[in-house]
């Protein structure tokens, strides 16, 4: 009576249905025994996760105090592009000659160098900004580059005025 390759679930003491190569066949111990491997890999699953969870929401909070630097960041980047705005400019004053394309390479060659130079101070600032001390060693930082950011004028107010 039923259909080729039926999947039949046998709930009844004693069985009623009989095993057959046309169907799947399930009886309650075999769900029992299912539903306990899968409840004892959902326990090891949700250990894993347990496990992770406390290096996660660190990386997060890291994460969302790096992003109290990043006004430095972007001010840091515009002043080494301004820089390298005005060093091709003098230059082109220099080189009136210079074709369209040879400009654009230069032009692009110097970004490039601007990127390198600032690319590693950026990646200590990032790492600076979730120290111990990074209020101050933000404010160094900005002050080396000769910068100050809205944020660090009013964490140097905040510490002058304590003094």
């Amino acid at each position: 009576m039923l259909k080729k390759e039926a999947i039949v679930f046998d709930l009844c003491l004693p069985r009623t249905c009989h095993p057959s190569e046309l169907i799947q066949l399930f009886n309650i111990e075999q769900l029992t025994d299912r539903l306990d491997q899968y409840q004892d890999e959902r326990r090891t699953i949700a250990a894993s996760i347990t496990g992770e969870i406390g290096y996660e929401v660190q990386a997060f909070n890291d994460w969302k105090r790096q992003l109290g630097i990043v006004p430095l960041i972007k001010e840091i980047r515009e002043h080494a592009l301004q820089i390298q705005a005005q060093s091709m400019e003098s230059l082109m004053k220099k080189l009136p000659n210079l074709t369209a394309r040879e400009s654009k390479v230069i032009s692009k060659h110097m970004k490039g160098i601007v990127n390198q130079l600032i690319k590693e101070p950026i990646l200590q600032l990032k790492e600076l900004s979730i120290g111990e001390y990074s209020e101050h060693d933000i404010s160094l930082v900005a002050k080396i580059f000769g910068l100050q950011n809205k944020e660090m004028r009013e964490y140097d107010e905040s510490h002058s005025s304590r003094n």
